[in-house]
C-alpha cells in the first residue's frame, strides 16, 4: 500500500513539474514579445539553471532580470499591487493542485472583474493575468459566456492580445464567446418604461424610435384616408398649396426620412456619431477606470456618458471642455451604477495599453452630423433598438481604424479608408496610427 501511493504521489509531483515547466514557457514568450531589451532564450536558460525553486519563483525571476520599469510593469508599482499579485498566483495554484477548483475560481475572477479590466493593474495585464489565463485556457468554453461575462470579457482580451497570440503559436484556436454587444457586458435597462425613465431624468429628446414610428404611423394614416376619399385628398393639397413655403419643407424632410434598403445603405451610415463637447467631467467615485461625463450634442440637455478613459489621463480636467465624437444611438447602458446615454469614441494600440480621444477639427459644430470620406448619400440612421438586435456596431468595430496619418476612418469590404469628416473637415487622434476606434 505504501509503495503505491509514494508511485502516485511521485506522478503527480512529475505532472505538475512538466505542467510548471509549460506554464515557464508560455509566460517566457509573452514576456519575450512586450520587452524589446530581453533575450528570452539566454534569459531563460539562466534561470532553469539556476537553484530557485518552485514555477512563480522562476517567473520572477525572469521578469526581474528585464530590469526595474519591467520588473514594476509586470511585478506591481507599488506595495499594494505586489500583494494583489501574490493573492492572485496563489489562486491560480488552486487550479495547478486540482481541476476541481477551476470553477470557484473562474466565479471569484468574474466577480472581481465586473469592476476591474485587469487583475491587479487597472492599465495593463501583469504576471497575475497572464498566468490565470493559461490556467483557465483549457478549461474555458464558450457556453461560459451566460453565468461568467465578466470572466469571458477578460479572456477574450487576453486570448486576443498580441503577445499572447504569439507566445500559444498560431495552431491555437480561440474560444469564441458569442459577446450579445460590444460595448459592455452590463445587462440592458430591464424595461421599456425604466429606459424611458432614464432618459426622462436627462432632460433628453423623445428617443428616435418613437418619433420615427410616429411619422410613419402618419403617414400611412393619410394614405389611408387619401384612398378612402379623393376629395379630402385635394383639399388637403389645396391646403399645401395655399402654404407653398411649409410644402417645400415637408417635401424635403420626407426625402429623407425613409431609411435605406438593407443593400443600399452603407453599414457605417446606420451610427449616429456626433460632435459633442464635454461640458463637465469627473472621477467615479466606486471605479478607478471610470469617468463621468455631460456631454453637449446639440440636444435639449447634456448627455450622461460614461468612458473608460481614467487610467489614460492624468485627470478630469484633461477632458473637460474638450470637443469629442459621440456614437449616440446607442441604447442606455449602466456602468459601475452611472447611467451612460453613449460612448465616447477613442483610439487604441494593438494591446490597448494606450488610448486617446478622437478630435474633430478647430472650428466643428457641436450637434453635427459625422460624414464619411467618399461615402455619397443621405441616410438616416438607425435607432437603438436596431443597432443592438441587428448587432451593427458589434459588425462594424473591427473596420474602424486610424490611417498612417491618425485619421480615424471607416475600412470598406475592398480595403478603402473612409475619414470621418465634419463640416470644418477630418478628425484625428494625437499619435495612434493603424490603430483600432471604438
Amino acid at each position: 500500500g505504501r509503495g503505491g501511493s509514494s508511485e502516485r504521489f511521485a506522478a503527480v509531483l512529475d505532472t505538475r513539474k512538466m505542467a510548471g515547466a509549460q506554464e515557464f514557457e508560455f509566460v517566457t514568450g509573452v514576456v519575450d514579445a512586450c520587452e524589446s531589451s530581453f533575450q528570452a532564450g539566454p534569459a531563460a536558460s539562466k534561470v532553469i539553471g539556476s537553484n530557485l525553486e518552485g514555477t512563480d519563483t522562476r517567473m520572477r525571476a525572469l521578469i526581474e532580470s528585464c530590469g526595474a520599469e519591467a520588473k514594476a510593469r509586470w511585478l506591481g508599482r507599488s506595495a499594494t499591487e505586489e500583494a494583489l499579485l501574490a493573492q492572485w498566483l496563489s489562486v491560480k495554484n488552486k487550479i495547478v493542485e486540482s481541476v476541481d477548483n477551476v470553477s470557484g475560481v473562474v466565479a471569484d475572477l468574474n466577480t472581481y472583474l465586473a469592476s476591474n479590466s485587469f487583475l491587479v493593474s487597472s492599465a495593463q495585464p501583469t504576471l497575475a493575468d497572464v498566468c490565470l489565463f493559461y490556467a483557465v485556457r483549457a478549461h474555458t468554453k464558450a457556453d461560459a459566456l451566460s453565468s461568467s461575462p465578466s470572466f469571458c470579457r477578460w479572456f477574450d482580451q487576453m486570448q486576443n492580445w498580441a503577445p499572447v497570440r504569439a507566445a500559444l503559436g498560431k495552431d491555437a484556436k480561440p474560444v469564441k464567446f458569442a459577446f450579445p454587444d460590444a460595448l459592455s457586458n452590463l445587462p440592458a435597462p430591464t424595461s421599456a418604461t425604466q429606459g424611458a425613465a432614464m432618459q426622462q431624468q436627462q432632460g433628453s429628446k423623445p428617443l428616435a424610435e418613437g418619433k420615427k414610428q410616429q411619422q410613419q404611423q402618419q403617414q400611412r394614416q393619410e394614405q389611408a384616408k387619401g384612398a378612402e376619399n379623393k376629395g379630402k385628398q385635394d383639399e388637403q393639397q389645396q391646403q399645401q398649396g395655399k402654404k407653398d413655403t411649409k410644402k417645400d419643407k415637408k417635401k424635403e424632410k420626407k426625402a429623407a426620412a425613409p431609411p435605406a434598403t438593407e443593400s443600399d445603405q452603407p453599414e457605417i451610415t446606420k451610427l449616429e456619431i456626433r460632435v459633442g463637447k464635454i461640458t463637465k467631467c469627473w472621477r467615479h467615485e466606486d471605479s478607478d477606470k471610470l469617468f463621468c461625463e455631460e456631454i453637449d450634442v446639440g440636444e435639449d440637455a447634456p448627455r450622461a456618458i460614461g468612458s473608460g478613459l481614467a487610467p489614460f489621463y492624468s485627470g478630469p480636467e484633461d477632458l473637460q471642455g474638450r470637443l469629442c465624437l459621440v456614437l449616440c444611438n446607442l441604447k442606455a447602458r449602466k456602468l459601475a451604477g452611472y447611467n451612460s446615454h453613449g460612448m465616447v469614441l477613442c483610439a487604441s494600440n494593438a494591446d490597448k495599453s494606450k488610448v486617446e480621444l478622437v478630435d474633430p477639427p478647430a472650428g466643428a459644430k457641436v450637434g453635427e452630423r459625422v460624414t464619411f470620406d467618399g461615402v455619397e448619400g443621405e441616410f438616416e440612421p438607425y435607432v437603438p433598438n436596431q443597432i443592438a438586435k441587428k448587432k451593427v456596431f458589434e459588425g462594424l468595430v473591427d473596420y474602424l481604424k486610424t490611417d498612417a496619418e491618425c485619421h480615424p476612418s471607416w475600412v470598406d469590404a475592398d480595403g478603402k479608408y473612409h475619414r470621418f469628416l465634419t463640416s470644418a473637415g477630418p478628425c484625428k487622434v494625437p499619435s495612434i496610427a493603424d490603430g483600432n476606434v471604438s
